[in-house]
């Protein structure tokens, strides 16, 4: 089965790497704040990468702390255009405080209504050219290129997180779910199951949002601060009973944050996950979103983790032997005239572009993982991953502050009893 990966679209600046590697992802992810303060900028670029995209309604920010979205008592800009996406009565609430169920359950029985037709529309309407733009292939034309409208591969239902299956927003995201498959028409919707990971631990739980969460052309999991190389086995059990029971509707199903262990349970249904380029593996939905310039970070296969660049150079100029040969990593290796491996290791991480020759290496190596995966049986997986634990043991990385003892874990997690085998 093929693994389908998405990347987020985290800032203007990564667009390089988009058009650059674009066999290597098989889609894009565009936050709805971010498509809103970008209108003009993001069909363009998404028609030249020629890349199917969906779009992340983010809606469950503006029920948590506003002060995560803000910037000196003010809305940033693109929340601030996202808001002007909604329905009036929102913007209203929103300029005093964040939302609270008693909005949708209670003040306005309306508003569930009128805020997902706000945002399903959203969805539907924001690559469309306005009255004093051109349009996409108009511009094209104009350039003498042939351009593809960009491809919009389906909907998604606003959604808000829930602690349990008895906190009121549980009730309302599926009432929003439910009135947004009124609302699609001819496209398909995917659900967004946004959740705290202590709901994994209860299987009627589960079997509950499974349940309650019928009728969707796919799905969408976002386990709030799930992280899956330092989760115990009871929560990577529960995801991939989850995953399990909602491969049951034959319908796609992807995590919206994700890595490796996403991928192993492609043997169990996943058809997938999304993540940003080395960065974005997991999020809380009360992270702050500060900016500034992202972590140095070199991505190794053996342990599948990013590793600090601090980090990285300490291990490998004692590991030079696992210094990746990727096409990225190659180039660079064949400029160093060095034979001195701890020089030649050194050299590598002073001549290797933070982050963009490093994020170019972890999109190539990922792939690579993507598609053994993909071409491998559980059993041989299981037997890989021993493999691999093995061998982190006897190079000893806890001296370097490398974790690797997820790989056990995710091992013993495969080989629970499980009823979709593939």
């Amino acid at each position: 089965m093929e693994i389908k990966n998405f990347y987020r679209l985290g800032t203007v600046g990564e667009k390089s790497l988009f058009e650059d590697m674009k066999e290597y992802y098989s889609g894009i992810v565009i936050g709805a704040h971010f498509a809103a303060f970008y209108p003009d900028w993001s069909p363009t670029f998404l028609s030249k990468v020629r890349k199917p995209f969906f779009i992340d309604p983010m809606t469950y920010v503006f029920a948590r702390n506003l002060d995560n979205i803000k910037k000196e008592d003010n809305f940033k800009k693109s929340y601030e255009k996202l808001i002007n996406v909604f329905e009036k009565n929102i913007r209203v609430i929103l300029e005093k405080r964040q939302l609270i169920p008693r909005d949708f359950l209670v003040t306005n029985t309306k508003l569930i209504e009128e805020f997902t037709k706000s945002i399903i529309n959203f969805q539907k309407n924001i690559f469309k050219a306005l009255p004093s733009q051109q349009s996409i292939l108009e511009y094209a034309e104009i350039l003498g290129k042939t351009a593809k409208a960009p491809t919009l591969l389906f909907l998604t239902t606003p959604y808000f997180y829930f602690t349990s299956i008895d906190d009121p927003w549980y009730e309302i995201s599926i009432k929003i779910a439910k009135h947004s498959i009124k609302l699609k028409k001819e496209h398909e919707l995917y659900v967004i199951l946004c959740f705290s990971k202590e709901l994994l631990c209860n299987e009627e739980d589960i079997d509950r949002i499974v349940k309650d969460y019928t009728g969707f052309d796919g799905y969408l999991i976002w386990i709030s601060d799930f992280d899956e190389k330092n989760e115990s086995e009871e929560y990577l059990s529960g995801l991939k009973i989850l995953v399990e029971k909602l491969s049951e509707f034959k319908k796609p199903i992807y995590t919206l944050y994700g890595e490796f262990f996403s991928l192993l349970l492609s043997k169990f249904g996943l058809a997938g996950y999304s993540r940003g380029i080395s960065y974005g593996e997991s999020k809380s939905v009360d992270a702050v979103v500060t900016g500034g310039r992202p972590p140095r970070r070199y991505y190794l296969s053996l342990f599948h983790t990013n590793l600090s660049e601090t980090i990285a150079r300490t291990f490998f100029s004692d590991n030079p032997n696992l210094l990746c040969t990727c096409r990225i990593c190659s180039d660079i290796l064949k400029s160093i005239k060095s034979t001195d491996n701890i020089k030649t290791v050194s050299q590598f991480f002073d001549n290797i572009d933070f982050p963009k020759e490093a994020k170019q290496h972890f999109m190539i190596a990922h792939t690579k993982e993507m598609q053994r995966v993909s071409k491998s049986s559980l059993d041989d997986l299981k037997k890989e991953l021993k493999k691999q634990y093995e061998i982190c043991e006897k190079l000893n990385p806890k001296i370097y502050g490398v974790p690797y003892k997820h790989i056990k874990r995710w091992e013993e997690v495969l080989g629970l009893h499980t009823t979709n085998r593939q």
